[in-house]
């Protein structure tokens, strides 16, 4: 019999923590009590550890899992996991490296275009001030005179 009740655990753990079927749902499908259901659950694992003991935190619950609060089970403390993850990184910040992105063949070109655009611009405004203003200005400081 105690190999029924393992299979029975299993299912309620299964059905509940990979489906959002309301327990109502599992209750009747499994025919048992909303109760059992509860009473059998095993809290799900969150991957993080309490900052009071250091034990795993655990969801006991769907709705603790979507609000994202692990209970520690030793210390029997609620932390929000959120919370925890940024203090983390922000303690450890050179842990993850930034990517660095290497610019493919057709980026490289376009920008190279881009700036020989840019500079064949530039020279052209430049050769047509240096124009205006030798048209403009007097020769030698003085005007000549033209017979």
């Amino acid at each position: 019999m105690p190999d029924a009740r393992e299979g029975l655990v299993a299912e309620v753990n299964r059905t509940y923590w990979d489906t959002e079927k309301p327990v109502t749902q599992i209750a009747a499908e499994l025919g048992i009590s909303r109760r059992t259901i509860y009473d059998m659950l095993i809290p799900e694992p969150t991957g993080e550890r309490c900052p009071t003991c250091g034990d795993e935190l655990a969801y006991p619950n769907r709705s603790a899992r979507l609000a994202g609060e692990g209970v520690c089970p030793t210390c029997g403390q609620t932390h929000d996991l959120t919370l925890l993850r940024e203090l983390a990184r922000i303690e450890r910040p050179d842990t993850v490296p930034p990517a660095r992105v290497v610019p493919t063949p057709a980026e490289i070109e376009a920008q190279h275009r881009s700036t020989n655009s840019v500079i064949a611009i530039a020279g052209l405004i430049a050769l047509a001030i240096t124009l205006t203003m030798a048209l403009l200005m007097p020769w030698g400081g003085r005007r000549r005179k033209f017979r």
